[in-house]
Parts: structure tokens; sequence; C-alpha cells
């Protein structure tokens, strides 16, 4: 549920974030770009966790007597989950970092020119 909420939580101000100041001939390019970091950070992000998930079961197992595999399997994905929830919120402080500075800079006339 932690991953779900920060997911919607950060995604949507990331992608206005951006696109946002951009020309009309220059927003398709944006988002592209921005959508391919996402999938990269993704698949990244998928294969970091499950190792992660994965070292941390297996030190559970090899550090007990008499393990339990239920108990390492949620010791693995809780270690995997509250280290994607800190990434989350350190990418939902990073945006909104980047919109407060954005807003508080002044934006230069924009003048009838097309390109």
């Amino acid at each position: 549920m932690l991953t779900g909420l920060g997911l919607g939580c950060v995604m949507p101000p990331t992608a206005a974030l951006a696109t946002e100041g951009m020309r009309g001939h220059d927003i398709g390019a944006a988002s592209a770009a921005y959508n391919a970091a996402q999938q990269l950070g993704a698949a990244l992000g998928t294969a970091l966790l499950n190792t992660l998930a994965a070292g941390a079961t297996a030190a559970y197992l090899a550090s007990r007597p008499h393990p339990r595999p239920d108990a390492a399997a949620v010791h693995g994905y809780t270690t995997a989950l509250t280290v994607a929830c800190v990434i989350l919120l350190a990418a939902a402080c990073l945006t909104l970092a980047l919109f407060t500075l954005r807003r508080a800079r002044p934006r230069a006339p924009r003048t009838g020119v097309r390109g």
C-alpha cells in the first residue's frame, strides 16, 4: 500500500514537471524522454528491490539456528518495501523542491514568434 501511495503521489507531479515550460513543438520530446526515464527506472528499481529482498531473505535464513522460510520471506519483503518507501519519499521531496524553484524563478516573456 505504501508503494502504491508513494507512486501515486510522485508520478503525476514529475510528469507535469517534465513538460512544464516547454514550447508546443518540444512537449512531445520532453514527454518521450520522461517516459523512457520512467521505464528505465522501473526496470532498474525492480531489479534492485528484488536483489535486496533476496539478499535480506538469505541473510535472515543464514543468521538463525532454526529459521522459518515464511518469516524469512516476510523479512526480505519488509526490507525491500522499506527501501522503496524511502526512495519514493526522497523523490517526492526532490519533486517538491524542483516545483518550488521553478515557481520562484521569474519567467522570460514569450514572444509571438513560432519556431
